[in-house]
């Protein structure tokens, strides 16, 4: 891989632009090689440097972030394309829209109040993005092909399916959520690490394209079959124990350095259920998910990984797979079928 990510920054903000190379200029082994302040321009720029990573506003003038992404994605097929994105509900949308025609990641453009350093709020999500796509690059060229760990005599029964996904899930769960049935037997719960906003947004995208009912979930909700709720951004999961289990929100500080969390999910999912979860890792850089897969495990539930080969980045499925709690590892393409087997099996 390349030692130094070479980084092209597109914004029609010249100020906008000039932070963002501030950041840059902050974060190891990464050089801004040029900056543009629309999308046709990013274009030509992109063809005469080939960036490794492109960091492509949203909202521009001549040719926005969106209608730029095709020929982007065309001209530089392995570089990790970041948007940059208000942390609108607009802003949501169509970085969802972004995500699913091809752009690696996003980041949202800081909200800071006076007397705040907004050049610290926008490092960190830019470096973790950053971060993120450098993993990718480092994964082997010959990933491990799934498999299947010695089977118990008896799947265990499943109440709920569990969920947890960071950098790479949008497009991931485009492909894994419409191939859910309409009629299985129990919910879907999901953590996918995004901020407010975007959460709504991306259920609203996958409503359109599954036969389960995709919503953000609401406080005090009772989860029933057919549904697929979406933790929202920003705040924790937390399923509750009670006649029948339901969900709630937590506030507290960030797990693994997320919020939501995908532990805190699996973790309450494991009790509330007493143990009849199954939990699955997908795509995402870090470990969010080892521990909480361990106490699903613990009290009787099952774990599924993501393949290293269908993963954007594999941090989170390795962590679970090193860590001894995977029952199975599984690729993107066949991951709804077996969901759906081990479902059935209850």
């Amino acid at each position: 891989m390349t030692d130094v990510l070479r980084v092209l920054v597109v914004d029609d903000s010249a100020i906008y632009r000039s932070l963002v190379q501030g950041c840059l200029r902050e974060i190891p082994d990464v050089e801004c090689v040029g900056s543009a302040p629309d999308g046709r321009r990013a274009i030509e720029l992109a063809r005469e440097l080939l960036p490794d990573i492109v960091l492509l506003d949203v909202e521009m003038p001549v040719l926005d972030g969106v209608e730029a992404l095709p020929e982007l994605v065309e001209v530089l097929p392995e570089a990790g394309i970041i948007m940059v994105s208000s942390l609108t509900t607009k802003g949501a949308d169509v970085t969802m829209q972004a995500l699913q025609l091809g752009a690696w990641d996003f980041v949202t453009k800081p909200q800071v109040k006076a007397g705040e350093d907004g050049f610290a709020a926008l490092r960190e999500p830019l470096e973790r993005a950053i971060d993120a796509y450098r993993e990718s690059l480092d994964a082997p060229s010959r990933p491990e092909p799934p498999r299947r760990a010695t089977a118990p005599a008896k799947l265990p029964e499943v109440d709920i399916v569990a969920v947890g996904i960071s950098t790479g899930g949008p497009s991931a769960l485009a492909e894994l959520v419409p191939r859910l049935p309409g009629d299985l037997a129990v919910p879907v719960v999901v953590v996918q690490h995004m901020p407010p906003h975007f959460t709504a947004s991306l259920a609203d995208s996958l409503d359109r394209k599954s036969r389960l009912v995709v919503r953000e979930a609401n406080s005090r909700q009772v989860p029933c079959a057919g549904d697929l709720l979406i933790a929202p951004g920003g705040r924790h999961l937390v399923i509750e124990s009670g006649p029948e289990p339901y969900l709630e929100f937590s506030d507290a500080e960030p797990v693994n350095s997320f919020k939501p969390s995908v532990d805190v999910l699996f973790e309450s999912a494991a009790r509330a259920y007493s143990g009849r979860v199954l939990c699955v890792v997908m795509t995402g850089m870090g470990s969010d998910g080892l521990a909480g897969a361990a106490t699903v495990r613990v009290a009787g539930g099952y774990c599924l990984a993501q393949d290293q080969a269908s993963c954007a980045v594999y941090g989170m499925p390795r962590a679970v797979i090193e860590g001894g709690q995977a029952d199975e590892v599984v690729s993107l393409g066949t991951l709804a079928a077996r969901i759906e087997e081990i479902v059935a099996a209850r």
